[in-house]
């Protein structure tokens, strides 16, 4: 006689409530030995008899306050929605602490936890780790890479341009566009098949404007038939430090030799002991 087949779902724990939830699941594979649930982690943790070797979480950064960004020239809401609303130091603290004792409980005494968390958030989870007997091994930091806007300038022009701080820049290229100036970190002044160049630290985030928008205090540079800046402020007098880079790499030759555009640091940056034109930048 065969055996009969055991359920998976029967190590879950609860199995009359875990069936409920398995049912609208985001999730289910066929022999339902993974299931993924789109639940509230309140209720939805404490319906398991056994106890976890590794949670992932990434709880709410509290950043949804009625800010507002701009995106394709157009003012825009950020909130993400009521789970994100801000809320005051000690709710805060109180919801950490909450969600860490139920993780704390299911979790085994060799387990892991990775929390995800920004510099809004992270503080009151570590607080809320310690208070709760965790131990704290180590911080992973999400390294970006650095984009910077290549600007192209003759040497008439470019004293000028160089030591104003705030600049509109005619922007023709259509790879030039809000999505890809989200990490914009930097602005190079530079002139063509020439190594020589200047670096400087975007203050402000940048975005895109018509030329109607432009606001008052702006150098413009601008061509014939011009018709979307691209809005860019720094402190000319500190200069970014790079280290070694090769900017020939990149530059443009020909019609576009004085198209601004978006390069990533590391298509310019020597880390090659043969690179031949590195300078510091």
């Amino acid at each position: 006689m065969a055996k009969e087949k055991k359920d998976p779902i029967d190590s879950y724990g609860s199995k009359e409530k875990l069936y409920d939830k398995a049912k609208v699941a985001y999730y289910c594979s066929p022999p339902r030995d993974f299931i993924l649930f789109n639940a509230d982690t309140f209720e939805m943790l404490p319906l398991f008899k056994f106890k976890f070797d590794m949670i992932f979480a990434d709880p709410p950064y509290f950043l949804s306050s009625g800010g507002i960004s701009v995106q394709s020239g157009k003012i825009v809401c950020v909130d993400k929605g009521d789970w994100d609303k801000s809320m005051s130091s000690e709710e805060i603290n109180e919801f950490n602490l909450k969600w860490l004792s139920l993780c704390r409980e299911k979790l085994k005494d060799n387990g892991t936890i990775w929390i995800s968390g920004t510099y809004h958030n992270i503080f009151s989870v570590a607080n809320c780790l310690t208070q709760l007997g965790y131990k704290i091994l180590n911080k992973c930091t999400k390294a970006k890479d650095l984009k910077i806007f290549m600007y192209a300038v003759a040497p008439t022009y470019r004293k000028e341009s160089e030591t104003f701080g705030r600049l509109a820049i005619d922007v023709k290229n259509d790879s030039i566009t809000e999505e890809t100036i989200k990490e914009l970190g930097y602005i190079m002044f530079h002139y063509w098949n020439n190594e020589k160049a200047t670096l400087y630290k975007l203050i402000k985030k940048p975005h895109i404007v018509n030329k109607i928008d432009i606001p008052d205090g702006y150098l413009l540079r601008i061509e014939k038939d011009s018709e979307r800046f691209i809005l860019l402020e720094y402190n000319p007098e500190i200069m970014a430090d790079l280290g070694e880079c090769d900017i020939r790499k990149v530059q443009r030759k020909g019609k576009e030799r004085y198209l601004p555009f978006i390069t990533s640091l590391q298509n310019i940056i020597c880390d090659d002991v043969n690179c031949t034109h590195g300078k510091r930048i």
